[in-house]
């Protein structure tokens, strides 16, 4: 059975971080899962010295969550969408990956989750889902899938009754890879 790694990529617990727990929940066999807002992450120094040594400068936790996201063969991250785009913890995540850029990742999967006010197909998450494949692309990384949730307050997707069934859904396809 695939290693599976879950990344909440939500600086609060709300929407994104309720379904990436449901769907940790629901998994079977070996998986893990990260918060980024309870880890210790600097920030991407942009100094490139990563492009050459495949290894930050920094020594920070960030080289043990490079560690997991090598080991594992499929990555689900959630994440609301701001301003049409990925919350500033998310992006310096995919900075911080930077190391691994265009080498461990290619073809490792990668299921995405976005929660935001906007309704499934609007502009304002196609461009968030299109950051997000940016970053999986340049990491040669194998998008599976894309999940869009709609909810604003922090326990909207807990409200609504399609939630669970579309976790349901999303652990299958997991399963499925």
């Amino acid at each position: 059975m695939a290693k599976i790694l879950l990344i909440s990529g939500s600086p609060r617990k709300g929407n994104s971080d309720h379904i990436i727990s449901r769907i940790f929940d629901k998994l079977a066999g070996e998986k893990d899962i990260i918060r980024l807002r309870e880890e210790k992450i600097s920030q991407c120094l942009g100094c490139s010295v990563c492009f050459d040594t495949q290894e930050c400068v920094q020594k920070d936790l960030m080289r043990e969550i490079i560690v997991k996201f090598q080991e594992n063969d499929i990555v689900v991250l959630g994440t609301p969408n701001y301003y049409d785009n990925v919350p500033g913890l998310v992006k310096n995540f995919f900075d911080r990956l930077s190391p691994l850029y265009d080498t461990d990742l290619k073809g490792k999967k990668l299921v995405v989750i976005i929660s935001a006010y906007h309704e499934p197909g609007s502009e304002s998450l196609m461009n968030c889902e299109q950051a997000i494949r940016n970053f999986a692309r340049l990491q040669n990384m194998d998008v599976k899938g894309v999940f869009h949730f709609q909810g604003q307050e922090v326990d909207d997707v807990q409200k609504d009754p399609k939630t669970e069934g579309k976790i349901d859904e999303i652990v299958t396809k997991i399963v499925a890879l």
